[in-house]
């Protein structure tokens, strides 16, 4: 090995050295003499490493992680260093963008959804603080995970994200195994952890009265008013709409002056990929109507915020304000998909429709899935109390004179 001088317009010492197959090759080196030594010694050692047929010596993996992309293209092209272990030197979170990629490509996913798998593994790496992926152990993230006060959902959720990134890395052969792969996802109904308690009607007009005393909080920054959010909440509650599908919706998705009225999402809209169409009451479709006059047809009706974690902060801020209690002390908690809850409730208890009718109109894809979101119904109407039959006879007793 020896280094060539600097000439010309050419300001760094290149390397010159004869490879491990016998061919004399050359690599850019530094623009200071002493740091294109270093790095020719430690190519000389990876050299006589594969002449040996042994891997790549312990003391340089530090220096092969944070190596440039350049350098590390070209010791792959001569053979000294290996593409899936140079994949493997990664940090996992250039691993995580990739993935985020991949999630991306796939025909079947939504844009959003590989930002939520994305975010959803490198939140992990990130509070585990851990850079390798290989560092991070089943154990480590079912700890993890049990710590977080999240749904059981949610935790399922996590884990089919893990899961789907370790097959991902060894697919890329960026990992000889998914330490995953044997970890089994709870069932999404399975001991839910977060329960969500549906408004009663009284609750809900409470809510709607309170949002028509004013317009704006004090310092509020989100661009949506309390009206907007009156009508948002309303929608939500009529059509079981989830907050992405009511983010989605546009003015050509109301059919106002049909009869009955109309609100319809095209499937690529929905969480479930199902047409929705939803008829509701006349009193919000001339609401509706009235909010969104002079819109193009195209024009989003709703002004969310850019978070769903503002959007339930806004939501329990109203709750609050309305005197409306969101965490109740046998745990369970209103956010926003307890709207949905909400609707599916109301149809069932208020209503009085069937459970099939409700399966239909929610887009779910099994009667069982009716019962889980209506499970815990709080019951409003006691008219029917005392309309039953006399199940004793009332014996009146005559005083002794």
């Amino acid at each position: 090995m020896h280094l060539i001088e600097p000439h010309g317009q050419k300001r760094k010492w290149d390397i010159r050295f004869r490879n491990h197959d016998g061919r004399t090759v050359k690599v850019a080196g530094e623009r200071d003499q002493s740091d294109a030594q270093r790095l020719g010694n430690r190519i000389a050692m990876l050299v006589k490493a594969k002449g040996n047929g042994d891997p790549p010596p312990m003391e340089l993996q530090p220096w092969i992680d944070n190596m440039p992309s350049s350098l590390a293209d070209r010791l792959v092209h001569l053979g000294l260093l290996s593409q899936q272990r140079l994949e493997r030197s990664k940090s996992v979170f250039d691993h995580i963008e990739t993935y985020g990629g991949i999630v991306a490509a796939r025909k079947s996913n939504k844009p959003r959804h590989s930002k939520q798998q994305e975010s959803k593994v490198r939140r992990v790496y990130e509070e585990l603080n851990i850079t390798r992926f290989d560092h991070l152990t089943a154990a480590k993230l079912l700890r993890y995970l049990g710590k977080l006060d999240i749904a059981v959902s949610t935790r399922r959720s996590y884990i089919i994200a893990m899961k789907d990134f370790g097959d991902e890395m060894v697919r890329l052969g960026a990992a000889k195994g998914n330490p995953f792969a044997n970890v089994e996802p709870p069932g999404q109904y399975e001991d839910p952890e977060y329960e969500r308690a549906p408004l009663t009607v009284k609750q809900f007009q409470m809510l709607t009265k309170y949002l028509g005393t004013f317009e704006r909080y004090k310092g509020q920054k989100s661009r949506w008013t309390a009206h907007d959010r009156k009508l948002i909440f309303w929608t939500a509650v009529t059509t079981g709409y989830r907050v992405g599908e009511l983010r989605s919706l546009i003015r050509a998705n109301l059919y106002l002056d049909e009869k009955p009225p109309l609100i319809c999402l095209k499937a690529r809209h929905t969480k479930n990929k199902t047409d929705g169409e939803v008829p509701i009451p006349r009193d919000l479709a001339v609401a509706l109507k009235k909010y969104v006059a002079g819109m193009a047809p195209t024009s989003r009706i709703f002004p969310f915020p850019s978070t769903c974690g503002s959007v339930v902060d806004m939501l329990r801020r109203d709750l609050t304000g309305a005197g409306v209690v969101w965490k109740l002390p046998t745990g369970e908690v209103i956010d926003f998909h307890t709207l949905r809850s909400t609707c599916i409730t109301w149809w069932l208890d208020v209503h009085g429709l069937s459970p099939k009718r409700v399966q239909v109109l929610a887009r779910l894809k099994t009667l069982p899935l009716v019962s889980n979101y209506s499970r815990n119904l709080r019951l409003e109407d006691f008219a029917w109390l005392n309309k039953g039959p006399k199940l004793t006879t009332t014996l009146v007793r005559k005083r002794a004179g």
